[in-house]
């Protein structure tokens, strides 16, 4: 039976949680009210709804092709990372050798570094090795800063593997692709899932790393939001950025379409 200090307890901590929930997404929520605002200026609450922003958005030179950019950078960073960062799982998991710990340690430390940080030495690198391919460089430092998520979400769910299934297939006759195909990628498909799609945010909106590597050419649509808010303040910002809400928002709907937000929270199909 729950006693009255109990219930007080359970009840300040939903209001506590709900206070921090509020904290956090007002100034989503504040952003896109805005963006659909019809007035010249930056508005709350708006006087009159309208989508003028958005037919603006689409007629500014270089945001749309900004857009196309970040969606594919974010794309083959999300497949580049998930094929590295799965079989650099596999390999720690499946395999006990000298200084495992040390290169699980190697692989989470963008997680320890600031991202200025990451940006500064990689254009300096880059610019060392005369490596000057733009769009190169800006999958190259994704997939660097996205790997720690990867590893780190695929190697727990595999940690939580039961090995004996993959003992099982081999003794059955199957060979280790088959093994992975059938055996390991099921039993991980959930923690690979919400891994890839966390992959995916984080590259579409990255904005510390991408500052230091884009050019005129290649400029993502954080960044060109930023120029954009130097010279112009006006309600334009507000609809570039409730695109990156809608797109990040669409993210997590799919991911828990795709496999249900207890799974997606335990990292494991159970």
């Amino acid at each position: 039976m729950t006693t009255w200090p109990e219930k007080v307890g359970m009840l300040v901590l939903r209001a506590v949680i709900v206070a921090v929930l509020v904290f956090l997404l007002a100034p989503l929520f504040i952003v896109v009210i805005v963006s659909f605002g019809h007035a010249a200026f930056i508005q709350f609450p708006p006087r009159a709804l309208s989508l003028r922003w958005y037919f603006n958005l689409a007629q500014l030179d270089g945001f749309l092709d900004s857009l196309v950019l970040s969606l594919e950078l974010a794309a083959i960073t999300s497949c580049l990372t998930a094929l590295l960062g799965v079989s650099a799982s596999l390999a720690l998991t499946r395999y006990r050798f000298r200084g495992r710990q040390a290169l699980m340690s190697l692989f989470l430390s963008p997680l320890i570094l600031p991202a200025i940080v990451i940006g500064i030495g990689m254009l300096q690198y880059f610019r060392a090795i005369g490596f000057l391919s733009t769009f190169t460089t800006l999958i190259v430092a994704h997939v660097v800063i996205t790997l720690p998520y990867m590893i780190r979400t695929v190697t727990s769910s595999l940690e939580l593997q039961n090995e004996s299934l993959v003992e099982v297939s081999r003794v059955l006759g199957a060979d280790a692709l088959q093994t992975f195909a059938f055996v390991i990628v099921p039993g991980i498909k959930s923690a690979l899932i919400a891994a890839v799609l966390f992959t995916f945010i984080t590259s579409f909106d990255n904005y510390s790393v991408s500052l230091f590597l884009s050019d005129a050419e290649y400029e993502t649509l954080p960044i060109r939001i930023l120029n954009y808010v130097e010279k112009t303040i006006d309600p334009t910002v507000a609809a570039a950025s409730s695109i990156l809400i809608f797109i990040s928002i669409g993210q997590l709907i799919l991911g828990a379409w795709l496999v249900g937000v207890r799974r997606m929270g335990g990292l494991a199909d159970k």
